[in-house]
């Protein structure tokens, strides 16, 4: 990791800004953290609404500045290598055929959707496979916040017409240099007409815009009617996010502008014009594991640094404090109404 000067400007103008889903200016303080990540000097306050509960970082800083907490060396914004595996990915598309109607559409009967089941629970099963859905309409797909292109490139060998959008020039041109079409910008309403996608997708990205329920909103506009919002977000109300407070590893400070839980992005979803069909959890291990390389990197706590150093340890911890049914992360289906 760079030094801070290097990294990042610390001279971050900030603003305080009502509750971005009810408006209401009352709210409790719950924590006060720092960058963890990057090493952005100063401390954030993050604090609860009073009067729709919802959980975001009050001061934050002003869009104008919010690129530069950003660092050059910031994880999503670099080039990443994708591993092909073409037995695996004939075998799992073949099954995505027969029973999630993937291109080229061909199926091969009762026999066929018999014999691809078990290779469709397999896909479905494997912990990087938590990001696939069965296909929808055309298949034009927007990858919102897209990053250095890693999911685009994953969901056009599938078959999907991809097309990126992302705020850092950085990410845009490592997209283009492998030959996507992304635009640079926050808001796709103004950048792509209306009823124009099939499904728009935010990995991790909702929580790190000014105004998420606008943000929503815009998506709304720009997808076609029925179709299909997929978020992923961290979730503040699981038990690990409780357990570690200000060493939780999503908590990201300042980047991460709203924590959301389950009842506040159903809320907000609601009030931008979809429906929620299914929240589900998105573990990996590495939340776990992150946030306790925190913990340890400033008490040396002695059970906390082994685990540490132990991810499949970590990823039983986690599916363990998911059992409540609060993950630490979460996968949102959505349909526009």
């Amino acid at each position: 990791m760079k030094s801070t000067d290097e990294a990042i400007d610390t001279e971050v103008k900030t603003e305080r800004v009502p509750c971005d889903l009810c408006g209401s200016d009352s709210s409790d303080d719950i924590l006060l953290g720092r960058d963890m990540l990057h090493g952005l000097a100063g401390k954030w306050s993050v604090v609860r609404c009073r009067k729709c509960g919802l959980v975001y970082t009050n001061p934050r800083p002003t869009p104008e500045t919010l690129a530069s907490v950003y660092p050059p060396d910031y994880g999503p914004y670099q080039a990443q290598q994708h591993k092909r595996h073409r037995l695996r990915r004939r075998l799992q598309q073949w099954a995505m055929r027969q029973h999630w109607n993937y291109p080229p559409h061909d199926k091969s009967g009762w026999l066929g959707r018999l014999l691809s089941w078990p290779i469709l629970i397999l896909t479905k099963g494997q912990r990087r496979n938590f990001d696939l859905f069965p296909w929808q309409g055309q298949g034009k797909l927007l990858d919102y916040g897209c990053g250095s292109g890693g999911y685009l490139d994953r969901m056009k060998q599938w078959g999907w017409n991809v097309v990126g959008m992302d705020m850092s020039d950085q990410a845009v041109a490592t997209c283009r240099e492998q030959g996507f079409d992304v635009c640079r910008g926050i808001a796709p309403d103004q950048e792509f007409a209306p009823d124009s996608f099939d499904v728009v997708t935010l990995w991790h990205v909702l929580e790190h815009v000014p105004s998420p329920t606008r943000t929503l909103c815009q998506v709304n506009t720009v997808l076609k009617p029925h179709g299909k919002l997929v978020v992923a977000l961290p979730n503040i109300d699981s038990l690990l996010a409780r357990w570690m407070g200000i060493y939780w590893y999503p908590l990201e400070l300042p980047r991460h502008l709203t924590h959301f839980s389950k009842t506040t992005i159903t809320k907000m979803m609601e009030k931008a014009g979809f429906r929620v069909e299914k929240i589900y959890a998105q573990r990996y291990g590495q939340v776990t594991q992150k946030s306790f390389r925190y913990l340890t990197r400033e008490k040396k706590k002695g059970i906390i640094a082994i685990l540490s150093g132990r991810r499949r340890l970590c990823s039983i911890i986690e599916r363990i404090l998911s059992l409540n049914g609060e993950p630490p992360r979460m996968v949102i289906h959505a349909r526009k109404i």
